[in-house]
C-alpha cells in the first residue's frame, strides 16, 4: 500500500528556514503554547518534531506543526541554536493550498481547536459570508469589531432556535447560508454600527442580545424594508435595564424571555 506521505529528515536553520511558508488558514499563535515548545526544545524535552508540509516548487507551505516552527525559528533567530533537526512529513497527494484546508482539520481533529480557528480555515477568499462581512468582523475579535464566529453561531439561532453553537455545527452552518442570509446578517451589523457604534464591550453585542436581535430580522424580514424603525427598535434595546441585567445569561430558557422580550420591545416601536 502507497503512503500519502514522505517522512524526511531536515536540518532547520537561519538559511533553511526560508523555504519554508505558513499556509493561511492555520490558527493563530498562541503565546504560552509557543514558549511551552520553547522551553521543551531548550530543555532538550520536544521529541515531536514532525512538521507536515506540502510542496510548491522549491518551498514548502506548512499546514501543520506552525507552533512548533515558529517555536524554532525565535531559538534560531536568538542564535540560542545554530540548526534544528526535524522531520518533515510530506503529503504526496496533496495539490496547493486549498486543497490542504481538508488535511490539515483531519490532522487537528483531536487538538482543542477552537470554533474561530476552524472558521479560519473555510475563509478561502470564495465565501460571501466572510467576504460580505470583512469589514465589520474578524476571526479573532476585538473592541471594534465582532468575530465571524459570534456572527455565525448567531445565524445558527435565528435559523434552529438552538442556542449552542459548536464545533460541529460550523460545517453545516456555513454550507446552508444562501447569499439573501448574508445580506440579512449585513444588514443587522451594519446598523447596529451605525445606530449604537462599536461593539467596545457595550452590553447589547453580547450573544444572548446579539443572537435575538438577529433573530428578530428572520422573524420579521418586513423590518429590511423599514429601517427607520429597525433602528429605532434597537436604540430602545441598547438603553434597556432588563437586558442589561441578562445580557450574560447563557441558559436555554433565558434566550427564549429574552428573545420574547424583544419582540413586546418590537411591538411599542413605531
Amino acid at each position: 500500500m502507497t503512503k500519502d506521505f514522505e517522512l524526511q529528515e531536515f536540518e532547520l536553520n537561519r538559511i533553511s528556514q526560508s523555504k519554508f511558508i505558513v499556509a493561511s488558514f492555520e490558527r493563530r499563535i498562541y503565546p504560552r503554547h509557543l514558549n511551552q515548545i520553547r522551553v521543551a526544545i531548550q530543555a532538550g524535552r520536544m521529541h515531536d518534531t514532525i512538521i507536515t508540509v506540502i510542496p510548491e516548487g522549491n518551498r514548502f507551505r506548512i499546514l501543520d506543526g506552525q507552533h512548533r516552527f515558529s517555536a524554532m525559528m525565535t531559538l534560531l533567530k536568538t542564535k540560542e541554536f545554530d540548526s534544528i533537526p526535524i522531520y518533515l512529513r510530506i503529503m504526496k497527494k496533496v495539490k496547493g493550498e486549498e486543497n490542504g484546508r481538508d488535511v490539515y482539520l483531519a490532522l487537528d481533529s483531536g487538538k482543542p481547536l477552537t470554533i474561530r480557528d476552524i472558521l479560519k480555515v473555510y475563509d478561502d477568499g470564495k465565501q460571501p459570508f466572510f467576504n460580505k462581512l470583512r469589514m465589520s468582523c474578524n476571526h479573532y475579535g476585538s473592541k471594534e469589531n465582532l468575530t465571524f464566529a459570534g456572527v455565525l453561531a448567531a445565524y445558527h439561532y435565528a435559523v434552529s432556535g438552538d442556542p449552542f453553537f459548536t464545533r460541529d455545527h460550523v460545517k453545516d452552518a456555513i454550507g446552508n447560508m444562501t447569499e439573501d442570509d448574508v445580506h440579512r446578517l449585513a444588514y443587522v451589523i451594519t446598523n447596529m454600527y451605525t445606530v449604537l457604534g462599536r461593539p467596545r464591550e457595550q452590553f447589547i453585542y453580547k450573544a444572548i442580545c446579539f443572537r435575538n436581535i438577529v433573530k428578530v430580522i428572520w422573524t420579521r424580514p418586513e423590518l429590511i424594508t423599514k429601517q427607520g424603525k429597525f433602528q429605532s427598535f434597537l436604540k430602545k434595546l441598547a438603553t434597556d435595564s432588563f437586558l442589561q441585567t441578562n445580557s450574560t445569561e447563557r441558559a436555554i430558557e433565558a434566550y427564549k424571555v429574552v428573545g420574547n422580550y424583544m419582540l413586546g420591545k418590537l411591538g411599542e416601536t413605531r
